[in-house]
């Protein structure tokens, strides 16, 4: 069947028709998504994860290699299978490259605070502490010791009353691990300062309460360690495996955990121990002894704590070379006594207790042979020289007034000019003698807490004027053999 006229006009049209309807074709170039940053701001290195094909890529050269061998890409870095991780491992592990990791660190910090990007941390919100029945705060104990059940989850049911003795007990009784127990008297000590608050707490209004909180818990501590103390047996030997014997063990994992993190306050600390060791009972201070052994370094930091150590230790000689039963105790104390000798001589100078300290060292070193005993010795005698020294200084000018006075009435009345020559000569001597006794005192007095501006105020007074006695003095007091152990010290304040 033929189309009608119609139909063969229509098409005809429409095959005509279609070049107006066309467009013409752009090319595509590809172009990242709007809002993706460029990865340098001065210099065209593109984008990141973007890589479109362009006519200068180095598979469309075409060269005799790649039309022999095809397009091999050349490899950005000589190995690409190697690791820098043992390479960087290695250097973390040297001090310096750590230490200026830190600073480097801590001066990003500094310049995010400058410029206000780094706010101040809010004090997050404790929940409030519920009051439990026996059974219940026993399975929150008893949680607390299980390692496995998550912190966080014990966070918002703290039992109310635990705190002081109570949680001190609790802890050693359900034998809780030491970092979830140190958890546990951070967390209380928070909620004790938070109580205390009467408005709403703040990390300023915290740190304000810390040193108070800091002594009221090591003085609670010192009173739990006397109360488990006084509870060791006496009767028998105290075994490793005995009750006792772990539970004060506990108490001195818990007590370094706390020193180490600053929870216990030193002064505090090192005061109960050295009262402690002169006060407590023989057996119990065969107990306490290793305690303050392993603290010693803290006890040596202040002066008079270190001298009323030294004279708890020649107090407890005396008490034990008298039985026969304390043998191993007298030589545990003796050798203690010597090691405190021989690390601190400067602070056995004192010639009010010297004799006793001499007669207790001199006993303590005769077992000792060969080259330790001859050092042992060379020291006595130093230190020996060196308060006797200091004892002249002291009586010398009290003895020198009483020879003027008693050597006046024996003087005829022509020889009164010679005798006013004579004391005033002993005159300015003796303030020379008072002028040396003062500095020495003064220097004496020196220790690893001293503020080295108030001892050279009080050396040399306010006066402007340099008096070149006081310069001289403080020069021999500072290089003298003798004063070795001081000269150090003062060295290492100036």
């Amino acid at each position: 069947m033929s189309s009608t006229p119609s139909t063969g006009a229509k098409r005809h049209r429409d095959r005509h028709g279609w070049r107006a309807d066309m467009q013409p074709l752009r090319k595509y170039t590809p172009t990242p998504s709007s809002g993706t940053a460029p990865l340098h701001q001065h210099h065209s290195y593109g984008f990141a994860d973007f890589s479109p094909a362009t006519q200068t890529m180095h598979e469309n050269t075409l060269n005799e290699r790649t039309i022999r061998y095809g397009f091999v890409d050349s490899p950005i870095v000589a190995n690409e299978y190697a690791s820098m991780h043992d390479v960087v491992h290695d250097r973390l592990r040297d001090a310096r490259v750590f230490q200026e990791l830190q600073m480097f660190a801590a001066s990003v910090a500094q310049r995010q605070w400058a410029r206000g990007a780094i706010g101040e941390c809010s004090v997050p919100k404790l929940p409030n502490r519920t009051v439990k029945s026996d059974e219940r705060r026993d399975e929150w104990l008893r949680a607390l010791a299980n390692a496995r059940v998550p912190l966080s989850t014990l966070v918002g049911s703290v039992p109310f009353g635990l705190r002081g003795r109570a949680l001190l007990e609790s802890l050693q009784q359900n034998h809780v691990p030491v970092t979830r127990a140190l958890w546990a008297v951070r967390l209380t000590g928070v909620h004790e300062m938070t109580a205390s608050l009467t408005r709403m707490p703040d990390r300023q209004g915290l740190k304000q309460l810390e040193p108070q909180h800091t002594a009221q818990w090591s003085r609670q501590y010192t009173q739990y360690l006397e109360h488990v103390l006084a509870s060791a047996p006496t009767t028998a030997v105290v075994t490793p495996t005995s009750t006792w014997a772990s539970e004060w063990e506990y108490c001195l994992a818990l007590l370094r955990a706390q020193y180490t993190d600053g929870l216990l306050d030193q002064r505090m600390l090192v005061s109960w121990l050295v009262t402690q060791l002169r006060q407590v009972p023989v057996d119990k201070c065969m107990v306490l002894l290793p305690l303050v052994r392993e603290y010693t370094p803290e006890i040596a930091r202040s002066r008079n704590p270190l001298r009323k150590l030294i004279a708890a230790v020649v107090f407890r000689i005396e008490q034990a070379v008298r039985y026969t039963a304390l043998k191993g105790f007298y030589q545990q104390l003796a050798e203690y006594l010597i090691e405190l000798f021989v690390a601190q001589p400067d602070a056995f100078v004192e010639p009010a207790t010297w004799h006793a300290y001499r007669a207790a060292l001199e006993a303590s070193g005769a077992a000792m042979q060969g080259e330790r005993r001859y050092e042992l010795q060379k020291v006595v005698r130093q230190v020996d020289a060196r308060n006797r020294k200091f004892e002249c200084l002291a009586s010398g000018s009290n003895g020198a007034d009483q020879e003027n006075n008693d050597g006046t009435d024996n003087e005829s009345n022509d020889s009164a000019n010679q005798k006013s020559s004579g004391d005033d000569r002993t005159t300015g001597q003796n303030e020379r003698d008072d002028v040396q006794a003062q500095v020495f005192r003064e220097l004496e007095a020196l220790g690893l807490d001293s503020d080295i501006d108030g001892a050279v105020k009080r050396v040399f007074g306010e006066s402007t004027h340099i008096d070149g006695h006081r310069v001289r003095l403080v020069c021999y007091w500072a290089v003298e053999d003798r004063l070795s152990a001081s000269a150090a010290l003062f060295r290492q304040l100036v």
